[in-house]
């Protein structure tokens, strides 16, 4: 937009040239409603913006620069903190979905909570197949032997020819499977004076355990081979 002065400096040009269009054109001086109707129109064509031929265009100031955006600015920061975050979250995720170490209980324990856990109320018959298939399974484990199934008289066989058992725990656990089965298939009653099975096969246990630290200690003891 013009400013007042420059907007009549303009009209008052454009009139001048108007008026010599039209004394030019009707061959004398135009009348005085001509003049000022030809200074009207140029004043208004002026006032709209109609450039000076004369003027010097008027030059904007560029844009100022556009500052840089959040990502330019912090891209390596958010890639770092979100690698960090998939590396917390991958270990946290493996942390709990690893498998678990087996947690091994000792076959004394085993045995000991099988004899402790068995029904008041089972049949003779079943107690005693119950409570020598508990020491049976407690002696392959904790002297190594095979985990075949074998019956009275197999087991016997095995236990007697393994010197790590000894000829003395292996007699107990025969005598002990041999009165088992008699009782088993033994029509007659149980007597007062009869030991109670449970409390045998925990002598049993203990007098293995008592062989398995003998066994430990003679491991121990023994010299070791030198390269």
């Amino acid at each position: 937009m013009k400013s007042p002065s420059v907007l009549l400096v303009v009209a008052k040009t454009n009139l001048a040239r108007v008026a010599q269009v039209l004394a030019f054109r009707q061959g004398g001086f135009p009348s005085v409603v001509k003049i000022l109707l030809a200074g009207t129109i140029m004043f208004t064509l002026a006032a709209r913006g109609q450039d000076d031929p004369t003027e010097i265009p008027k030059i904007h100031p560029l844009h100022a620069e556009l500052p840089p955006t959040f990502w330019e600015m912090h891209s390596h920061a958010i890639l770092l903190v979100t690698l960090l975050l998939a590396a917390v979250v991958a270990t946290v995720i493996w942390f709990w979905t690893r498998p678990q170490p087996a947690v091994i209980t000792p076959p004394e324990v085993q045995a000991r909570t099988a004899l402790a856990a068995l029904p008041i109320l089972l049949a003779e018959g079943d107690r005693l197949s119950r409570i020598s298939h508990i020491v049976r399974r407690y002696i392959q484990q904790a002297f190594d032997l095979p985990r075949t199934e074998l019956n009275t008289t197999e087991f016997c066989q095995l236990i007697a020819t393994q010197a790590q058992v000894g000829p003395q725990l292996a007699a107990a656990l025969a005598e002990f499977m041999r009165e088992s089965d008699r009782r088993k298939f033994s029509r007659s009653t149980a007597t007062a004076a009869e030991v109670n099975p449970v409390t045998q096969a925990l002598a049993l246990i203990e007098q293995s355990e008592a062989r398995r630290a003998e066994l430990r200690a003679q491991a121990a003891a023994a010299p070791k081979p030198t390269a």
